[in-house]
């Protein structure tokens, strides 16, 4: 009884949720990297990429339109292939969960350093770590109205930010960038081996998209809101890599490829600290986001192996 009276989770909240749980670190951290492997390239990698994973994301939506229920992967192998199958894909998906959560909440702290010097330190680095899943533990045991509200916000901002980038970028383009398709010849590698190097740097960004089947359950009629949400998400995550990638090489060109932090660097050259600190922030809000989809989601794979279905 006392479930019915949890309000479901909207599309619009399952699409934000979904692009909350892919668009994380990659997209600032990861331009420089696939830039300097395959150039100007890097931007038609990033929607190749997308189409790529949307193959996959269509099985599942085929799926969950079948097979409503929470548990993603792990219930769809259960249906079909039974109880061990089940288990392997569940404890699996479960353990992708924890080891992504560990890393977002690692690039998180360590990206705080900058800011929080005594973070170098190895025990405040620990407790502030330790600190973050504490918070996301407390905000999961509101059930899934406060972490509807606090996911919109943390999607709507970073994405906010990018957006801001993009718009700021488009008069600071510099066309003459747009000219190196060489990067990475340096070293004697083909194109082809330099194009599959930074494919698998930018599908890896796109892989959050499987844990939002996976809470089926809290959402409005998940049988027609997850095959459209999962659809949108993907499109509209790789529309915005394409296009913060292309704004990143307009504006920083040959540079980018030895810039650490790529968003926030070529963010300093439109409108100086501030914008290094605006990205700075984004990357924070995303790392976190994902963070806290990820930690929506988890759990409830964990529940579902402990129970009989």
């Amino acid at each position: 009884m006392a479930r019915s009276k949890i309000k479901p989770l909207s599309f619009l909240s399952v699409f934000l949720l979904g692009v909350d749980g892919i668009v994380g670190s990659g997209i600032f951290l990861m331009p420089s990297r696939v830039y300097a492997k395959v150039g100007d390239l890097s931007a038609g990698l990033m929607m190749l990429a997308g189409i790529s994973v949307l193959m996959i994301a269509l099985c599942f939506a085929n799926l969950a339109s079948k097979i409503p229920g929470d548990g993603g992967a792990w219930l769809y192998t259960y249906t079909a292939f039974g109880r061990f199958a089940g288990f392997e894909i569940g404890i699996f998906t479960w353990l992708l969960g924890v080891i992504t959560m560990a890393t977002e909440i690692s690039a998180f702290v360590t990206s705080l350093r900058s800011v929080f010097p005594s973070l170098n330190q190895h025990g405040n680095y620990l407790m502030a770590a330790l600190g973050i899943l504490a918070v996301l533990t407390i905000l999961n045991l509101f059930g899934p109205s406060l972490m509807d509200w606090v996911d919109n916000i943390s999607t709507v901002a970073k994405i906010g930010v990018l957006v801001l980038f993009v718009g700021m970028g488009l008069f600071f383009i510099h066309p003459a960038n747009y000219a190196n398709v060489s990067a990475g010849m340096s070293n004697g590698s083909s194109l082809f081996g330099r194009i599959n190097t930074g494919f698998g740097m930018v599908f890896y960004m796109f892989t959050g998209f499987s844990f939002l089947p996976i809470a089926a359950s809290k959402m409005d009629h998940p049988e027609k809101t997850l095959p459209k949400a999962l659809i949108s998400v993907l499109l509209t995550s790789a529309t915005l890599y394409m296009i913060v990638q292309l704004t990143a090489i307009g504006v920083s060109g040959s540079s980018l490829a030895n810039d650490n932090v790529p968003i926030a660097a070529s963010f300093y050259r439109l409108a100086g600290t501030v914008g290094y600190d605006l990205a700075l922030v984004g990357m924070l809000i995303s790392i976190l986001g994902v963070a806290l989809s990820v930690s929506f989601s988890t759990p409830t794979i964990a529940s579902s192996l402990a129970s009989e279905h």
